[in-house]
């Protein structure tokens, strides 16, 4: 079984993009959509130019610019809606990991 660590950050962008220069930290990004200093999107965008295979997961509440279809057109893997179970998290954190 593999095990993961969980690294939360509250928007250390610089943080976030130097350690995702090493692929033996980080295996799963999981982001809002709304965020300070930049929206989960275009997150996901600079995360994915650094690291193309990397999975993401969007979180998001009601947002006019975002669906489920733009979000797998950027290359985000899982797009799951608020309210989030911890259920729901938890199966599809699994399931982007497991098809890496």
């Amino acid at each position: 079984m593999t095990q993961h660590r969980l690294l939360s950050t509250l928007f250390r962008f610089p943080f976030l993009l130097m350690t995702l220069s090493d692929p033996d930290k980080i295996d799963l990004v999981i982001t809002d959509i709304t965020m300070p200093h930049m929206t989960g999107d275009t997150l996901a965008r600079e995360v994915l130019k650094i690291r193309t295979e990397i999975p993401i997961i969007l979180c998001t509440g009601y947002s006019a610019r975002m669906s489920e279809e733009k979000a797998m057109e950027l290359g985000i893997r899982k797009y799951i809606e608020k309210p989030i179970e911890m259920e729901n998290l938890a199966r599809s954190i699994r399931e982007v990991l497991d098809k890496q």
